[in-house]
């Protein structure tokens, strides 16, 4: 299955999740969020339930933690 992206205003995710939207990576470009299955993550306005608190890359496994 492959994930979809879509950018746009929040209000316009809000109005058109689930049947658009849904299994889709949503960025909302008003509120700098990023959405997915009406999830937030990253940085907003909102209270958000999985905040991005650090970013680690191992260099000899080459994955971003």
């Amino acid at each position: 299955m492959a994930v979809k992206f879509y950018r746009g205003k929040k209000a316009l995710y809000l109005d058109e999740y689930p049947e658009k939207y849904k299994d889709g990576i949503y960025f909302a470009t008003d509120t700098k969020e990023i959405i997915m299955n009406n999830d937030l993550y990253g940085f907003g306005s909102f209270p958000i339930k999985n905040y991005i608190k650090d970013i680690q890359f191992n260099e000899d496994t080459g994955i971003l933690k």
